[in-house]
Formats: structure tokens, sequence, C-alpha cells
């Protein structure tokens, strides 16, 4: 398995072991999010595939993630958005997402719940930091 992260693969396929609900929230269309999630391995792991030709808005501010929240029937505050765009963590933000930014350099001026290095540590972010225990 290749993947644009290390450790990406594992980590979708851990959390959706875990029984999270996992979609994305990608600024491509989601028929190029379903060969390449495909080619991963883990498109089955995912419940649907959100690009801006799903929602009708580009990923260019906060109507982007009110939009896939609604499709999905998923309240804002408990979603978790992890992206490696400040910018866009900052409109998931604005809707009431938690969010987790994958950047190599941490700095507290980033508008995140959480900052991690590396997306091989989303499950142990979201299971010991993010997500009450009794809603798991």
């Amino acid at each position: 398995m290749r993947a644009a992260y290390p450790g990406a693969a594992e980590a979708v396929q851990d959390l959706h072991a875990q029984g999270f609900t996992l979609y994305t929230a990608s600024g491509g269309s989601s028929r190029d999010l379903e060969g390449y999630l495909e080619s991963m391995g883990v498109r089955h792991c995912f419940t649907r595939l959100y690009g801006p030709d799903l929602v009708n808005a580009l990923k260019t501010g906060p109507e982007f993630y009110e939009r896939i929240f609604a499709d999905a029937g998923v309240e804002p505050e408990k979603a978790v958005v992890v992206d490696d765009s400040p910018q866009a963590l900052a409109w998931a933000v604005q809707v009431g997402a938690k969010t987790v930014l994958i950047h190599t350099k941490a700095a507290e001026s980033y508008p995140a719940d959480r900052v991690i290095d590396r997306l091989a540590r989303l499950p142990e972010v979201i299971l010991f930091t993010m997500i009450p225990l009794e809603s798991l």
C-alpha cells in the first residue's frame, strides 16, 4: 500500500475497526477520491466520499462543511475534521467541529484542537484525547 502520508492507510483501518464512521471532505471530486482510496485498500472504510461535486460547494469556506454535515446527518459538534490545511480547519471550527491539524511544525496559532506530525498518530489522538469514553 502506498499513501501520500506514511501510516495513513493503517490509521484509517484502525479507526474503522474501532467503529468510527469515516467520511472524506476533499477539495477533489468524489470520483477521484474513489480511485485513490481503492488503490490504498481503504475505500470500504468510508461511508461517503465528499467532494465539491456532491455538496455543490467548493472547499473555500464554512458552507462546504455545513453542507457535508447536513447531508451526512452529523451534528458538527460531534465531528472531528482532520486536514493539513489550517484554513480548511478554521472553516470547520466556524461550524462547530473539533479539529486535528496534520503539520510537521506545531504552532499555537493554528486553529485546531490538536496538532499531530503524521496521520499515523490520529487513532491515538482521537481515542485518548478528543472523544469522551461515553460516546465510544
